[in-house]
């Protein structure tokens, strides 16, 4: 199934991109910077201009076709006026008004059995995302360069990083998976977000 994306979220990509004005200063609450936003996971968007009185009025801004077959289970993220999101093996970041591409980047790893990556999270100008042969990756929100990546599951008995992590405080905190189909012991890390470097 090929996938087109974007067109269940467009109205959270307009919304997002329609205010404030493009020269007015934006407020860090108005952004989407992890899976569930918050570190407390609301999924509240305190946008004003939504409200029950509009809402029927959404509709798709722009669409944005990653032009592959793969799962998608990504939970998108805005920051600024850019979204972030990732398919198993590749990360991209748009223009949440537009749906133009800003940039792309591929991980070559092997085919994975799920082909699903849960998302990113963002802190301090970077992109934090799992990978299904056990890293963790960081890259350059602006322009998608690699800064670091840390192994931490091992994908020859099964363990991979298909959750999307939370970054906060200097640190990015994630998990690796494979207990339900390999009967692998779950491990939880808090790697340093600057270098990749696991704290503990």
């Amino acid at each position: 199934m090929r996938i087109l994306i974007l067109v269940a979220v467009a109205g959270l990509a307009r919304i997002c991109a329609a205010a404030p004005k493009p020269d007015a200063p934006r407020s860090a609450s108005t952004d989407w910077p992890s899976y569930n936003r918050t570190l407390t996971s609301e999924r509240f968007a305190p946008l004003a201009m939504m409200n029950a009185d509009n809402v029927a009025r959404l509709r798709v801004a722009c669409t944005y076709d990653l032009g592959i077959d793969t799962g998608f289970q990504t939970g998108p993220i805005v920051v600024g006026k850019v979204m972030y999101f990732t398919s198993e093996k590749e990360t991209v970041a748009i223009d949440a008004a537009t749906c133009k591409e800003r940039w792309r980047t591929k991980e070559e790893v092997a085919d994975s059995f799920l082909k699903v990556n849960r998302g990113a999270a963002f802190l301090d100008g970077r992109l934090f995302r799992g990978l299904q042969d056990g890293r963790v990756v960081a890259y350059d929100a602006s322009t998608g360069g690699k800064v670091w990546e840390t192994r931490i599951g091992d994908p020859k008995i099964g363990e991979s990083v298909p959750a999307a992590p939370i970054a906060w405080n200097g640190m990015v905190f994630i998990g690796q998976a494979g207990g339900d189909n390999y009967g692998v012991k779950g491990r939880m890390y808090a790697l340093d977000a600057a270098s990749g470097k696991v704290v503990w």
